[in-house]
């Protein structure tokens, strides 16, 4: 096994440890198994990728970061209208609670 597999088992190993995430891969040429990462990096490409031009890498920087920031607070029908960063928070809520 070579470092950067180690690094990415013993990474992959902590997230489930520390915040109970599970990996777990999607089928080969299966795209439905993937459709939710699918349709979350296609987003920022048809909103801001494919719509500016940007002059330098910050310029981009700060306009993809910007849409990631503006998904992460608006409600969101598959989280019963609640926000991405509003469920995050309710479940490190409920995790000290019960440490």
């Amino acid at each position: 096994m070579g470092p950067l597999q180690a690094a990415a088992t013993s990474f992959r190993e902590k997230l489930g440890e520390q915040l109970g995430i599970r990996h777990r891969r999607g089928g080969y040429r299966d795209p439905e198994s993937q459709a939710f990462i699918e349709s979350w990096f296609g987003k920022p490409n048809e909103k801001e990728v494919w719509r500016d031009e940007y002059e330098t890498l910050d310029d981009a920087r700060r306009g993809i970061g910007g849409d990631v920031d503006r998904y992460h607070h608006r409600p969101h029908g598959g989280l019963d209208h609640r926000t991405p960063l509003e469920v995050c928070r309710t479940r490190e809520d409920l995790q000290n609670v019960a440490a």
